[in-house]
């Protein structure tokens, strides 16, 4: 067939021409001729469109395929940071340096408090403290005085430089907070050592009312957690849990975190290294708070008198104002556990990135 007579090429399809459309493109072709051209035409759009729809599948599957890949990147931030430091493990030879996992990575955290920094002590050679500084925003603890009618005098910095100490011949040793806390939904989490062979409180909080509080009490073998809010207009709510399942040994250090999952009807739960400790035996605790009361503590280690402070050291605390996943628990539990060599400690040896993915890191 001679196609320089030919005004329409088949490779270029606009669209798929009737005869007479064909017949008026293509005025000079006697018209047997032209349904000869019309046929191949016809044919040869066919094959192309035939080709073009294959070719579209093809392309769509691709880039579909691709998109998903993509998306499935894009939510894993792991990705970037592989992507960024050069390597899927991070330890090995020729990858980039990577940032290490602190607390101040998952966010909501509003006090941080570390022992080994922002500890004035009081004048002369006591070694009573008078401020603790949070390493996250301007919230410290300072020296109590009295609050409600209940007097006080203050914690000491240990032999070792390292913890808060409450002494368990002292009584009422505790430290306020400059501006008292007003939490719904929160996550705690202490490195704590507790002087347990005896049946004692282990104040953690309490408020302006006695009623507004969080401690512990009993010996290793039959320890109880309790926690208590009061609207400061007589409303108040509570629980005890008790006995805990996994109790917190004699002068072990260890990493306790308190959850509350919502402002209201809200459940509580504990963790001790990284073990819920709420009982699930029932034992005649409860976990339920019912009423949107904020828990609101304005002191530090300290109950309501009576020697009902926390009677053991605090190396390490913090606070979020919302409630955590159990992977974020685990991560601190994890940054914790490697910082302070806690004794029975169970994770990785060394810290990654935030939720790196590994298996070997829980993850």
């Amino acid at each position: 067939m001679d196609k320089k007579k030919f005004k329409i090429n088949p490779k270029v399809w606009p669209k798929e021409y009737t005869f007479e459309e064909f017949k008026r493109l293509n005025p000079n072709i006697n018209e047997s001729v032209l349904i000869n051209y019309y046929n191949k035409y016809l044919q040869e759009y066919a094959e192309n469109y035939s080709r073009h729809i294959k070719y579209f599948e093809d392309t769509k599957k691709i880039l579909t395929d691709n998109i998903q890949e993509v998306k499935s990147k894009y939510l894993d931030t792991q990705y970037f940071l592989k992507m960024y430091y050069g390597s899927d493990d991070p330890t090995a030879a020729g990858a980039g340096s990577y940032p290490i996992f602190t607390p101040t990575d998952i966010s909501g955290l509003i006090n941080w408090y570390d022992a080994t920094e922002g500890i004035t002590l009081k004048g002369g050679a006591g070694t009573e403290v008078s401020e603790w500084k949070s390493k996250v925003g301007t919230n410290h603890l300072v020296e109590s005085g009295s609050l409600g009618g209940v007097g006080g005098s203050e914690p000491v910095l240990n032999s070792e430089g390292d913890a808060v100490e409450f002494p368990s011949g002292n009584t009422n040793d505790a430290l306020s907070f400059t501006t008292p806390l007003s939490l719904g939904a929160f996550t705690m989490f202490f490195v704590l050592r507790l002087q347990t062979d005896t049946g004692r409180y282990y104040a953690l909080f309490r408020g302006e009312s006695a009623n507004a509080n969080m401690y512990l009490f009993g010996a290793s073998s039959d320890m109880f957690f309790t926690m208590g809010l009061d609207d400061g207009g007589g409303d108040t709510d509570s629980i005890s849990i008790g006995q805990m399942d996994n109790d917190i040994a004699d002068d072990t250090k260890v990493v306790f975190v308190v959850t509350k999952d919502a402002a209201e009807n809200a459940r509580v739960k504990i963790y001790v290294n990284n073990v819920d400790s709420f009982p699930q035996g029932g034992g005649g605790g409860s976990d339920a708070l019912d009423k949107n009361i904020p828990f609101t503590p304005a002191m530090f280690g300290m109950f309501n008198g009576a020697g009902r402070h926390l009677n053991g050291e605090v190396f390490e605390f913090g606070i979020y104002d919302r409630f955590l996943s159990d992977t974020d628990i685990k991560q601190l539990y994890y940054y914790l556990g490697i910082k302070h060599n806690i004794p029975g400690y169970d994770g990785p040896s060394e810290l990654r990135p935030y939720n790196w993915l590994d298996s070997n890191y829980g993850l």
